[in-house]
């Protein structure tokens, strides 16, 4: 489509709600859609008015200087691109005074990309004890405890026995998962797929 449809109402839009009868012109949009149809812009009367009300609407805005493209339908360039006459009028840009602006519109899914930050992780085998107590403990003693503030081990839940506490309960690490430490000291398993498709040695 290598044209511009704007679709305006009204009552309310192009005068003072003043309805049945016409009020007051509203000159700012009045020019704005003259300007924008001497550019080549189709302009489209978009109104729940209809019968004798539409055509005094339409004189209206005649004697004021502003024609339109099409009143209530879609043009015929947009029902050709699309093969029917849909109810609701084809438009780039809408203008209606009733028009909400509650919501951000139009709506998108806002994507991010993940900082690159450098995280410390290391990679449960089921037999390094130590370096994994070392690791989630920060401490090199040579005792070794059964449970700490970040782990615990009970080998009736999972191979190996390893269970890492985290803000949103507790999670098992199976043998072959990544134990990582997180940006603010955390630590949370991570299955070794996704680990290796989300980070690399720095």
């Amino acid at each position: 489509m290598d044209f511009k449809v704007i679709a305006t109402d009204f009552d309310g839009t192009l005068c003072e709600d003043k309805w049945p009868e016409i009020g007051a012109p509203n000159n700012e949009i009045i020019n704005y859609l003259k300007e924008q149809r001497a550019a080549g812009v189709k302009i489209i009367l978009w109104t729940c008015r209809n019968d004798d009300k539409l055509g005094e609407a339409v004189r209206w805005c005649c004697e004021l200087g502003l024609s339109f493209d099409a009143i209530n339908e879609n043009l015929p360039e947009v029902v050709d691109i699309f093969g029917t006459e849909s109810r609701k009028v084809f438009a780039h840009e809408y203008i209606d005074d009733k028009f909400c602006t509650k919501f951000k519109l139009p709506y998108t899914i806002t994507k991010y990309r993940k900082k690159p930050v450098v995280i410390e992780a290391l990679q449960w085998d089921g037999k390094n004890h130590r370096e994994m107590w070392n690791f989630l403990t920060g401490k090199t003693e040579d005792y070794i405890s059964s449970c700490g503030d970040t782990f615990y081990i009970d080998h009736s839940k999972v191979n190996g026995g390893l269970i890492i506490k985290t803000l949103e309960g507790e999670h098992i690490a199976n043998v072959g998962d990544y134990i990582v430490k997180g940006v603010k000291g955390e630590f949370y398993p991570c299955k070794p797929d996704i680990f290796e498709l989300t980070y690399e040695e720095a």
